[in-house]
């Protein structure tokens, strides 16, 4: 399983805050064009998500609601068969609703920094730093805040949940 330090928040354009990215010293991955089918789970959120020339997998996750930096556990399977995958759960569990975005991803040390730009919701900025052990939760947390500071990103644009939950929220859906 996976531990991360994980923080989203909106932002008028990612175009401007690229530059400052790469004055981070961030290194750019590239441009991945993701689609999350996101399922109605239990505990935790699970998704199927397929990434441009790459191998589909599924993603379970388990992280708290709130603003600012927070941990997320999660656990990743690649797919041999999405398509049936994607019918078998959602005939089991069905669909709570889709999320497609074009992500540009920069590397700097273990953070990735991810600028997004969601359908239907507008453009946002996601940290995640990768952390060996939930023990280093402190020092992903300043590393998380470090960042924010430099890119000038403030805290009344900190989101508390994820991108599905603002795609439910603004159907009128919980």
């Amino acid at each position: 399983m996976g531990f991360n330090i994980e923080i989203k928040a909106r932002v008028d354009s990612v175009a401007d805050l690229e530059p400052l990215v790469i004055e981070l010293g961030a290194q750019r991955q590239g441009v991945l064009a993701q689609t999350d089918v996101y399922f109605k789970s239990q505990r935790g959120r699970l998704k199927l998500r397929r990434t441009n020339q790459r191998t589909p997998e599924l993603i379970h996750y388990q992280r708290g609601d709130r603003t600012g930096p927070k941990g997320s556990r999660y656990q990743r399977w690649p797919l041999k068969d999405a398509e049936e995958t994607q019918e078998a759960l959602g005939a089991a569990l069905g669909v709570k609703g889709v999320v497609q975005k074009d992500r540009t991803l920069y590397m700097l040390d273990r953070t990735r920094i991810h600028l997004d730009r969601v359908k239907g919701l507008g453009e946002f900025l996601e940290l995640e730093v990768v952390l060996q052990h939930e023990g280093q939760s402190a020092q992903g947390r300043r590393t998380a805040h470090d960042i924010l500071n430099k890119l000038g990103i403030a805290k009344a644009d900190l989101l508390k949940g994820s991108y599905i939950d603002l795609i439910s929220a603004s159907n009128g859906e919980d």
